[in-house]
């Protein structure tokens, strides 16, 4: 995805295991979509004029991918994005696109913290399981950890995932 220009690292360094944040992650989408034009308005409290991330988070609102938290006026622009947000996200995003959002026969008891997916992005989350864009850890245990941060690492493997499997574009 590099020779793509999708997703760059930081300082020059990818930092596979740091996490990324909200802004980061729209801002892999906005590239992937060639960065289109937007004008400011004053959509999120914490999201101002003339930043790097101040395009990517008003084109992902104004398109509808993301709303920001629930009873603020806020992004969370700093903070770091969960797996299950990434999930939500790719998910209105395949919608939007056109792509195939039907959830395939998929049981997500085998994980143990299931119990843990929030309300809001269960649905994303059994389609990006059935899709092979979230999969889980293997062992004793297999987890999603669905609320866990994601590392810039995670944010690749989904997105690459999610542009073979569900867009079906051949590296």
């Amino acid at each position: 995805m590099k020779g793509k220009e999708i997703i760059c690292g930081t300082k020059s360094r990818f930092e596979p295991k740091a996490s990324i944040t909200r802004a980061e992650f729209v801002t892999v989408l906005y590239s992937k979509e060639n960065k289109p034009e937007t004008a400011y308005s004053d959509v999120f409290g914490d999201v101002a004029e003339g930043k790097w991330y101040t395009g990517p988070i008003l084109w992902a609102q104004s398109t509808g991918l993301v709303k920001g938290y629930a009873n603020s006026n806020l992004f969370g622009v700093s903070d770091p994005i969960t797996r299950e947000q990434i999930a939500q996200i790719l998910y209105v995003y395949a919608r939007s696109k056109g792509y195939d959002v039907s959830i395939e026969d998929v049981s997500l008891d085998r994980f143990t913290d299931v119990d843990k997916i929030s309300s809001w992005a269960m649905t994303a989350i059994k389609w990006a399981n059935s899709k092979g864009v979230l999969n889980g850890s293997a062992g004793d245990e297999p987890k999603l950890n669905p609320t866990g941060n994601a590392t810039r690492a995670e944010c690749a493997a989904m997105l690459r995932s999610f542009i073979t499997k569900v867009e079906g574009i051949e590296e």
